[in-house]
């Protein structure tokens, strides 16, 4: 009888781990649910009621090399409209406010320059302001130049064009013997 009972003892041993493991099983099971969920919940996205945001449209003309009509999102800067459309070399740009935010659809004239102002200074008489047609050259400043005693001539052979706003100064003639 002995072997009997020692046999129910450890039976009874038996079937308790049994129970243990099974219920260590199911709680890391919900475990790994719960877990499971709470990554779903917070990778889901998330849904809200906000306004479509339309682009808006803006033509631009005139002096671009690109006229034409861009689509771009409300609050857009006239600097980046003028990047895509190309102004031209003659535009002016002065009197247009680049870092404006544009938020409804517009037009934009580009206007052209009708003349160019230079400032020249240096090697002249009296240094003064100078209008002159778009597309003038330094070499077109000379018939209106006082140049002092001095002055390089070879400054005035430049063919270079002439940039709205700009400041010439003329030099002196380098010196014999005098080496840079």
């Amino acid at each position: 009888m002995i072997k009997k009972e020692e046999k129910i003892q450890s039976g009874l041993q038996r079937s308790e781990w049994v129970l243990v493991g099974g219920f260590l099983i199911l709680l890391a099971a919900l475990l790994s649910f719960s877990r499971l969920h709470q990554h779903r919940r917070s990778t889901q996205l998330r849904v809200y009621s906000q306004e479509i945001i339309r682009p808006i449209q803006i033509q631009v003309e005139g002096a671009v090399s690109k006229p034409g009509t861009y689509e771009f999102l409300p609050g857009v800067s006239l600097s980046d409209v003028l990047k895509k459309s190309c102004p031209k070399k003659w535009a002016d740009l002065k009197s247009l406010n680049l870092e404006q935010k544009i938020d409804s659809s517009m037009r934009f004239e580009i206007p052209m320059l009708s003349s160019v102002c230079v400032r020249v200074e240096g090697a002249v008489q009296y240094p003064f302001t100078l209008s002159l047609p778009v597309g003038s050259r330094i070499s077109d400043l000379l018939p209106y130049v006082e140049l002092s005693e001095g002055a390089d001539l070879r400054f005035f052979k430049r063919r270079r064009l002439l940039k709205d706003g700009e400041e010439l100064i003329v030099p002196m003639r380098e010196k014999p013997g005098k080496k840079k």
